[in-house]
């Protein structure tokens, strides 16, 4: 063991900035910083601290109960036999009340993930806001338990403070067969607590809408085995959502008649929680009314109830034996030919559903433009001419102005070496939604994809998953889950608002990861998603009139999407069709003053067309940040 070099007397249960500078030398690079009691005994973990010669280390460390001292000593030298180097170290007790803005803001939109640096974030969020934290706690991505907040259970006889609506347990059927269309009800399990004010915002929305059957709205999940829980913020009713991910919970009212009616028809297995019956509720209702359902849901989008979180599986009943059993109700509401797969496991409830195709599958024009770029071309295209499983398919590729030797004389041998591949000539200034719409009017296909010259397949089923949801009728555009060379998300759906106009949820998160509330991992709807892997149907590219003109490097796939999803269609996200995408590899140099007025002239365009969307995309949340893409609370909600 190497020698302790120094010391600092400290309190515990403090933060402190530990500041240490190299005296001289350069033989040891690393510094461990323990927490020790008065007789020298460690005590909780301890914290490493590179250092290199000249520079002045830091680090902020947390003193545990029983720390007085703080004791340093080298872990890790560079060289073999190197002398030991003297240290100077400073340390400074933090002090959070003069923080910046900027830090604040940082804390605040940030999602930890290392359970470590998890409870150190969110211990300097409870000092930066604890008027937040506490007093308003149910607007909190995270807050620490206290007794004295905890909203008081709504007893069963609380009908003087909202007459129609009744808080039933699962057990409660004889109640809920008896209720009429001007009841609202509302399913509980035991542990289930209404937020201050959540009552009456549910009665106000409620009639509000006298002509819905289902209005939802958010709940503070409470995980038991720890101090911590994080708010459910629910989108918009999203179809493809409910169907691979049941996300709703049980924070949900339904329409007393509509309930009396389809309670008799549900099977056993689904009285096991209230969450389970819900989401059995929501299928009967759903099969029953079909496409019409979408427009009997509303949403309120406020925080009312505090639940138990989920336990995971492995560590509890995460399943159940509804969960087990929703697949064959899920198949049951569709047409013949869908097949489910359910998993349960770190990322949650997962059904994933094989939409079928048809009889004959549909030829798929590919549209992929280029100008030069061999090095990312060639990759790009074997990679999707060997490895992708659908049988029926071409590819366009439109050359824009490419005057690389050896690109074009690969293009030429590939058209002539495979039937699948057609080299289209678009000889004008490079304009995105141009050339697209250059290439759509060519191809024979009836579905046709916008594919980037920089993507690379990750498994040969990526096409069949993308055109089994093109091809329902309901669907507009499809997406792809993205990722960087590194297996971090590069796209994973659009949202609107983000940085003005749009960003792509969840950009830069490891490619594993489940994301908020799992949805990195179930298919769902966005209002938008990218063109660098795009799918739609032919008839609908052309309805709509193809890819914007005006936009000519920005927001063309933004703005196209949203004109298909005003003409009544969803667009939906995959996450099953993965590809690698190394991202505007071949656009062109740095900006210049032209193409800085090009994309301020398109920001403009876009807000002027969407901007009411822009500020409250239903996919999304408003309480959930604009700044960044990671799904994290709003900075406003800290205020």
């Amino acid at each position: 063991m190497l020698s302790v070099v120094g010391a600092q007397n400290c309190k515990p249960g403090r933060w402190y900035r530990c500041e240490v500078e190299p005296d001289d030398g350069d033989g040891y690079s690393v510094l461990e910083i323990l927490s020790c009691t008065g007789s020298g005994d460690i005590v909780g973990s301890s914290v490493h601290l590179p250092l290199r010669p000249g520079r002045v280390g830091r680090r902020l460390v947390y003193t545990p109960k029983g720390c007085e001292r703080l004791c340093f000593r080298w872990l890790k030298a560079d060289k073999v036999n190197a002398s030991p180097v003297s240290i100077t170290v400073c340390l400074k007790p933090l002090s959070f009340v003069g923080a910046g803005w900027r830090l604040r803001e940082r804390l605040a939109h940030f999602q930890p993930k290392s359970g470590a640096f998890r409870a150190l974030v969110l211990h300097l969020r409870c000092l930066f806001f604890p008027a937040t934290c506490y007093s308003f706690y149910e607007h909190t991505f995270h807050y620490r338990e206290r007794s004295d907040l905890a909203a008081p259970p709504v007893a069963e006889g609380s009908a003087s403070a909202w007459p129609d609506l009744h808080w039933l347990a699962v057990n409660e059927r004889d109640k809920a067969l008896a209720l009429e269309k001007s009841d609202w009800v509302i399913f509980r399990d035991e542990r289930d607590q209404w937020l201050q004010g959540g009552l009456e915002a549910i009665r106000d929305c409620c009639h509000k809408h006298p002509d819905a059957a289902v209005v939802s709205f958010d709940e503070q999940q409470v995980c038991e085995a720890s101090s911590f829980s994080e708010p459910w913020l629910k989108p918009v009713w999203n179809l493809d959502f409910f169907l691979s991910g049941a996300y709703h919970g049980n924070s949900v009212a339904l329409r007393g008649d509509l309930v009396s009616h389809f309670l008799p028809r549900l099977p056993s297995e689904c009285f096991s929680s209230a969450d389970a019956l819900v989401d059995a509720l929501l299928l009967a209702m759903l099969a029953h009314y079909r496409e019409s359902f979408d427009y009997l849901v509303t949403h309120c989008p406020v925080l009312a109830m505090r639940v138990p979180k989920p336990v995971p599986a492995g560590d509890g009943d995460y399943q159940g034996p509804w969960w087990e059993a929703r697949s064959e109700w899920l198949m049951s509401c569709f047409e013949a030919g869908v097949s489910t797969v359910f998993g349960a496991g770190r990322l949650g409830r997962v059904w994933q559903l094989h939409w079928p195709l048809p009889e004959r599958s549909p030829l798929v024009s590919l549209s992929i433009p280029t100008r030069n770029g061999l090095a990312v071309l060639k990759p790009c295209l074997d990679a999707i001419l060997q490895q992708t499983s659908y049988p029926d398919f071409e590819v366009l590729v439109v050359d824009n102005q490419s005057d690389c030797p050896a690109t074009l004389e690969y293009l030429a041998a590939l058209e002539a070496g495979d039937s699948r591949v057609r080299v289209l000539r678009y000889d004008q200034p490079f304009n995105f939604s141009s050339i697209n719409n250059y290439a759509v009017a060519r191809a024979r296909g009836e579905v046709v994809g916008l594919v980037n010259n920089d993507i690379e397949p990750r498994h040969p089923e990526w096409l069949t998953e993308m055109v089994a949801q093109a091809v329902r009728t309901d669907i507009g555009c499809v997406g792809a889950k993205l990722y960087y060379p590194n297996g971090r998300i590069q796209h994973a759906g659009v949202v609107l608002g983000i940085g003005g106009v749009a960003g792509h949820a969840f950009r830069f998160e490891p490619g594993d990861a489940p994301g908020y509330q799992g949805r990195l991992a179930l298919a769902q709807n966005y209002s938008a998603v990218t063109a660098a892997c795009l799918l739609v149907r032919k008839s609908l590219y052309q309805e709509v009139g193809g890819l914007d003109e005006r936009l000519a490097v920005n927001y063309n796939d933004v703005d196209f999407c949203l004109r298909v999803k005003a003409l009544g269609y969803r667009n939906v996200w995959t996450p099953h069709a993965e590809l690698t995408h190394y991202e505007s590899f071949t656009r062109g140099g740095p900006a210049n003053r032209q193409k800085r007025k090009r994309a301020e002239r398109e920001f403009r365009l876009m807000g002027e067309r969407w901007g009411e969307l822009l500020d409250n995309d239903p996919a999304y949340h408003p309480k959930l940040t604009r700044v960044h893409e990671d799904f994290s609370l709003g900075a406003s909600e800290w205020n």
